[in-house]
């Protein structure tokens, strides 16, 4: 699986051939007290496959809630039986090995 995280904004790219991709998104909203994890799977095409979205109330920080959205990405690839080839998430300061610790 390639794992791609951008510090500036890239041009989005397909999955490769005969492969899926997930893009991963976490959202943190302190004042309003909760926050959303997301998820979305393309496939080579570009043509929507499964997405999920997950509000939860409380107060995290920005790198517990992006390590959170990993997770519950991986684990709805997981339980669907997807084999990823590319995942894709904007957090810079989360490193890969947290999400893969949190699902074993």
């Amino acid at each position: 699986m390639l794992v791609t995280r951008h510090a500036f904004p890239q041009r989005w790219q397909l999955a490769p051939p005969r492969g899926l991709k997930i893009n991963t998104n976490a959202s943190v909203r302190p004042s309003a007290g909760f926050y959303t994890t997301s998820a979305v799977i393309w496939d080579e095409c570009g043509f929507f496959v499964a997405m999920q979205e997950r509000k939860v109330i409380g107060q995290l920080s920005t790198e517990d809630v992006e390590s959170m959205a990993m997770q519950d990405d991986l684990i709805l690839v997981r339980d669907r039986g997807y084999q990823i080839a590319v995942t894709e998430c904007d957090s810079l300061r989360v490193g890969w090995d947290t999400y893969l610790n949190k699902i074993k």
